[in-house]
């Protein structure tokens, strides 16, 4: 059985979920779909997960031909392929060998999972405080070289492991480090790339260039909330990856089944091997409440087709004549100018009761621009409210400079003006600056959960102005 630890979620037959995965992993996409399994598996079940997971994806599973990669794959040369990611599973390897000893220890929780399974305390800022030690402590003891567990693996599970994950003794810097050798992933708490980005911010996007970050909420996000995917103010820098997470624990937990829904159009291939030159994204339980990060990270990735991959801006991957690469915390100039135009908006008559917003009378909707992106790029802008009208027209312009475009998100939301001063919301959409093209469009919104409204849109003009200034960073 597998699910998710200490939730009121039941648990699922791992079988059914595997199942699941094969009919539904291409749905919107032939890209590949990476699962990654958190799992504490004895040798006995590691064999059975094994016979499981090669019977049922078959011809699917991708299986390098060595035991580690020493670059990834481009994700053309892995279209319609399953790729198994995980860290070797120690904890009951070492409960195993222990119990004939001084007898079963307890189970430790992985250290990308601890840190979301908290025990309950009293205060929210006792839980804080609390979360945080423990995430240290339990960092500590997960600093392990992943090399010695493989050796106890079962063969035939430890073949199936593309993506090899884990972390090597020390602290951050070792973490990060390269082997020019294999590639490997590492995953990191929101907490820990925050603080990462402030010191380390180079060696991360070096990091990068080869090998996969992922980063999972903190520990006290018990409301199921999501963390910034701007974070740290580097979008670049966070690489969320996972198409499907499985927990495995020995009769226990999953967590959500998401399908993405979605059309593939114009989707550009993306070929080239060694650096990373990919981002890449699908739902995942990382992401399970709707809100605003959820929207902007929804945004970011309709780009490219919305086939789940989207590719690196060239600075990331640029490497200098002295070895120096991007630096995320220098200043940048201003490469362009994005001036939106607002003009009216329509279909809230068709989608929406007609005492939806109002009982009385019409709504007084008033609308939302706004950049989400590096730091210096990040601000909002709004209308005016129009009065009692239906098909609002506003008719105003907005200007944004932006000095990392390639990373910038619009963002556009309308709400409905109450004098209480709680506006309503009435729709929003994001889109990934790098995707729009000038001139004047009829912009569909979408509710908070990020499905399309059927009839509201709004009718918008997009014109970019460059500067002087060369649009690449200097290294």
């Amino acid at each position: 059985m597998i699910g998710k630890c200490r939730t009121a979620t039941s648990p699922v037959e791992l079988i059914k979920c595997l199942r699941a995965i094969k009919e539904n992993a291409f749905y919107a996409s032939e890209y590949p779909v990476i699962i990654t399994f958190e799992d504490h598996l004895t040798r006995n079940l590691q064999e059975k997960v094994a016979k499981m997971v090669t019977e049922t994806f078959g011809d699917m599973l991708f299986r390098p031909e060595s035991e580690y990669l020493p670059e990834f794959p481009s994700p053309e040369s892995l279209k319609k392929k399953i790729v198994i990611s995980t860290k070797p599973p120690k904890e009951y390897l070492d409960i195993e060998s222990n119990t004939k000893g001084a007898g079963t220890k307890k189970m430790k929780d992985s250290a990308e999972e601890q840190p979301r399974t908290k025990e309950k305390h009293s205060s929210r800022d006792k839980i804080e405080i609390e979360g945080t030690v423990n995430e240290a402590k339990l960092e500590e003891e997960e600093e392990l070289h992943q090399d010695e567990d493989l050796q106890n693996a079962v063969p035939d599970y430890r073949r199936l492991i593309a993506i090899h994950a884990g972390k090597l003794k020390g602290g951050l810097e070792s973490w990060l480090s390269i082997d020019p050798y294999r590639v490997r992933r590492l995953s990191l708490s929101e907490q820990e790339l925050e603080n990462a980005v402030k010191t380390h911010g180079t060696e991360i996007v070096r990091f990068t260039q080869r090998n996969l970050l992922r980063i999972y909420p903190k520990g006290t996000r018990i409301d199921s909330s999501n963390y910034n995917p701007l974070l740290g103010g580097c979008m670049e820098l966070k690489w969320l990856h996972l198409i499907c997470r499985l927990d495995f624990v020995p009769c226990t937990s999953i967590s959500d089944n998401n399908r993405s829904k979605g059309t593939v159009i114009e989707v550009r291939a993306i070929e080239q091997e060694g650096n990373l030159d990919f981002l890449f994204i699908f739902p995942i339980s990382c992401l399970q409440g709707h809100g605003k990060p959820l929207q902007i990270m929804q945004g970011m990735f309709r780009a490219n087709g919305g086939c789940g991959y989207v590719k690196k801006p060239d600075f990331l991957l640029e490497v200098g004549a002295n070895n120096e690469v991007f630096d995320p915390s220098a200043p940048f100039p201003v490469i362009k100018v994005l001036k939106v135009t607002v003009y009216m908006g329509e279909g809230w008559h068709l989608d929406f009761r007609h005492t939806h917003f109002d009982l009385y009378s019409p709504p007084d909707f008033f609308v939302k621009v706004g950049i989400v992106g590096a730091p210096a790029d990040t601000r909002t802008k709004e209308t005016k409210p129009i009065e009692d009208d239906w098909t609002p027209s506003w008719n105003d312009t907005f200007e944004f400079p932006l000095t990392v475009p390639e990373l910038a998100i619009l963002r556009v939301e309308v709400r409905e003006y109450d004098t209480s001063g709680k506006s309503e919301f009435a729709g929003q959409t994001c889109l990934p600056i790098a995707e729009l093209r000038s001139g004047i469009r009829a912009v569909p919104l979408h509710n908070r959960k990020g499905e399309k409204y059927k009839s509201v849109k709004l009718l918008m003009c997009f014109k970019f102005e460059d500067t002087n200034l060369s649009n690449e960073f200097s290294l």
